[in-house]
């Protein structure tokens, strides 16, 4: 993408990722289009000609074209099917701010709310802080110089007379130098009363009082804690101090810089994505070709790719290999950077062609590259089997004398190995993701007390996965025995977690949880605030006490304000219920609470990672989560999952997918406008849950900026179906072959069907 960028001269910016930095990206990116000369294209101000001149319209469908790929390259992949089917960037930057910066009288006020309770936390974080202010003050002045004047204001709506009314003062440097000194830390009370003695002091004089007088202690305090460091560790090397980029100008944090050849902006911008391409070397120089595919999207699991370029079939997945041997071959990609490849064998794949047969494949030398994105099949080795290919613009067909064995076909720029639907096992990644990301400990007992699943893979060594090492690396902190319930929902233990940076769609911060001590069966409710947490609570108990036929006798929950309100706590009174609360400030004292809503939030946060949706979409990660974690076996219920013990029946996992896994939904007939039978019957989503009838998923629609729930939907995904042939390959040469020695027409190859 950085290639494509760089030759298209469209410059890259921080990615737009949602409400939560749009504001920040449209200032930085209105800034770039105005520097590109699109800006008047994409307002409006320099509208679409009518056609009479058709020179002054192809010049303007140019900038507008220009003007969308710079939007498109600038945000989250999540949000490319909200844009992507936009005519042009006036339609596509319009799309963006009804998304994300609706013009209604609810987002001014709560600008306004923002802008008034905005508080900076000390003086050591006043530069941020006047960033921070600057940004929603701008805001302010764009929302309010829309208005029109004040004389005119009373002919029109109410929206417009706030508008009119704020815009002095928005444009008073005075007034918001006023409205600044409120959001000041008491630790700077002083300050505060020697600037408001002055006459008419204005923002910028306060701004440059402030800076002045503790921008040089931030940085004393930032430079100190280094030096400080530097000592505890001696054997960091002090030069790393002074080290600057020379690419990307960078100085790196508190201080610590790189050099260009460390650069990972550099690597990113020469890369352009993940490099597919693959060449084989061997202790030195000698390499026996390339290829430069590049792609940045993700492929179907267990796909392979065919690439003309890559010297050696080379897979990152060791499951898929048998009679494996280790090896020292180093694999060489794209962007030169070099690759180890741990093991060497045989590979085992099933390939599905045109009329339906199923063939086995086995690729002989296959190398195990584990830090490789995707399985590469080599034409190379394949035609020196004596394999033949034909194609076009549908796909590629390869022939074993005259008899078709493969067929490729076009995904993401590139061609796939047709294959058949992963029905009959799945690979250990491939289930911890289908499992909302579930610790592979656990895998053991799901035959037992599960249905729907394949194979369960065994687990060889250590298991690893990025998305779970950002998400829940923990501390451990010793467990405390105490007596646990015996019945179900004899105890509830519950929390409150919140607030998250980052509110859901409708609006929610937090989340309460109710966790049944002796199933573990959980459920949470989100909350806009905290006062909505003990009406959640009570009808989260009484749905158990109703669905299970039972009644809850304690409740333990930690010592906040909202759940120990009178009101509440009468309430439990009256039911028998007693209410058992934790010791402040010792969170351990309500520890199962405390480390479930550790635990699912981790777990969220791992399926955010892994997915790549917008971080809004927590709460539904969350319930997504905890959907999965009632269904599986938990080891002090002898491995029975929480379900089976409450409602007596084996759950059925055959229906769960990976969180944020792309489908077309369909469009009922009746949602769809006018002429419905010529408009698509799909809208492009991403599953994010399931609903409570059997069957039913939730998926997030960006396009329509909501979550819906439907039956119908389509995986975006290559699919193919079930088994026969064997292709063998030239083994890799020796590490011991001198150059003059690699002859590939004197190896040993060929490539055979089995009957």
């Amino acid at each position: 993408m950085a290639e494509v960028s760089k030759s298209l001269n469209i410059p890259q910016i921080e990615k737009l990722r949602g409400a939560a930095n749009y504001h920040s990206w449209r200032s930085i990116a209105t800034t770039f289009l105005d520097i590109m000369g699109v800006w008047e294209v994409v307002t409006g101000k320099t509208p679409k000609p009518d056609g009479t001149d058709t020179t002054k319209e192809a010049s303007w469908v140019r900038l507008s074209q220009r003007a969308k790929g710079f939007i498109l390259l600038n945000i989250d992949r999540g949000l490319m099917p909200l844009i992507s089917s936009t005519q042009d960037a006036p339609t596509a930057w319009a799309k963006l701010e009804e998304m994300f910066d609706r013009k209604t009288p609810t987002s001014l006020h709560s600008l306004l709310k923002t802008i008034v309770t905005l508080r900076c936390s000390n003086k050591r974080e006043i530069a941020s802080h006047i960033e921070k202010y600057d940004e929603l003050w701008q805001r302010l002045l764009e929302r309010s110089s829309q208005a029109t004047t004040p004389s005119t204001a009373t002919k029109t709506n109410s929206k417009d007379m706030l508008e009119a009314v704020l815009l002095p003062l928005a444009n008073s440097n005075v007034a918001k130098g006023a409205f600044f000194l409120t959001t000041l830390p008491t630790s700077l009370d002083n300050v505060v009363d020697n600037l408001t003695t002055k006459e008419s002091a204005n923002y910028d004089d306060v701004c440059t009082k402030l800076l002045d007088l503790y921008s040089h202690e931030s940085l004393a305090e930032t430079n100190t804690a280094f030096t400080t460091t530097n000592v505890s560790r001696s054997d960091k090397p002090k030069q790393k101090e002074d080290k600057v980029c020379t690419y990307c100008n960078s100085k790196g944090f508190r201080g610590i810089g790189h050099l260009v050849a460390d650069c990972r902006t550099r690597k990113r911008d020469t890369t352009g994505g993940k490099a597919s391409a693959a060449t084989v070397m061997e202790n030195g120089p000698n390499l026996n070709g390339y290829a430069f595919a590049a792609t940045g999207d993700e492929f179907p699991p267990h796909s392979w790719i065919l690439d003309s370029g890559a010297s050696s079939h080379i897979t990152p997945d060791s499951g898929r290999i048998t009679n494996s041997s280790p090896t020292n071959v180093k694999v060489t990609i794209g962007n030169g950077q070099q690759l180890q490849a741990t093991a060497i064998g045989t590979a085992e794949s099933k390939a599905l062609v045109a009329d339906g047969t199923t063939h086995t494949i086995s690729l002989l030398n296959t190398l195990v590259v584990p830090d490789l994105h995707f399985s590469l099949l080599s034409w190379r080795r394949l035609a020196e089997a004596g394999a033949s290919k034909t194609g076009n613009a549908q796909g590629t067909t390869i022939r074993v004398n005259s008899k078709r064995v493969l067929e490729a076909i076009p995904y993401a720029g590139l061609e796939i190995i047709r294959m058949p639907p992963l029905v009959s096992a799945l690979s250990i990644m491939q289930l911890h993701r289908k499992l909302a990301h579930l610790p592979p400990s656990a895998f053991a007992k799901l035959h037992e007390h599960t249905k729907g699943l394949p194979a369960i893979p065994t687990i060889q060594g250590t298991f690893d996965c990025n998305a779970c090492s950002k998400a829940k690396f923990i501390r451990t902190i010793p467990k405390s025995r105490t007596a646990k319930a015996t019945t179900p929902y004899h105890t509830v233990h519950s929390d409150i977690c919140g607030p998250f940076s980052v509110p859901t769609p409708a609006g929610s911060r937090y989340f309460i949880s109710a966790i049944d001590e002796y199933t573990h069966r959980a459920e949470v409710r989100f909350l806009k605030t905290r006062d909505e947490a003990p009406k959640a609570l009570r009808d989260m108990l009484t749905l158990a006490e109703r669905q299970y036929d039972t009644r809850v006798k304690v409740v333990q929950t930690d010592n906040a304000g909202e759940l120990t309100s009178g009101w509440f706590e009468e309430g439990l009174a009256r039911l028998g219920v007693k209410h058992k609360l934790s010791i402040a400030y010792i969170h351990e004292t309500n520890g199962t609470a405390e480390r479930f809503n550790r635990t699912v939030t981790s777990s969220a946060l791992a399926l955010l990672f892994d997915s790549g949706l917008p971080l809004t979409m927590w709460g539904e990660a969350i319930t997504h989560a905890i959907y999965t974690k009632n269904r599986m076996p938990h080891t002090s219920l002898d491995g029975r999952s929480p379900q089976e013990v409450l409602e007596g029946n084996i759950p059925d996992l055959g229906h769960l997918q990976p969180f944020g896994s792309p489908a077309h939904v369909f469009i009922p007939e009746e949602k769809r406008r006018t002429a419905g039978k010529l408009l698509a019957r799909t809208v492009e989503g991403f599953l994010v849950g399931y609903a409570e009838k059997r069957n039913q998923y939730r998926f997030w629609i960006p396009s329509l900026g909501r979550v819906v729930v439907s039956r119908d939907f389509k995986a975006r995904v290559v699919t193919s179906a079930p088994d026969v042939i064997s292709i063998e390959t030239a083994p890799v040469e020796s590490p011991s072959m001198s150059p003059a020695t690699r002859d590939p027409k004197a190896t040993d190859s060929s490539c055979r069907p089995d009957a």
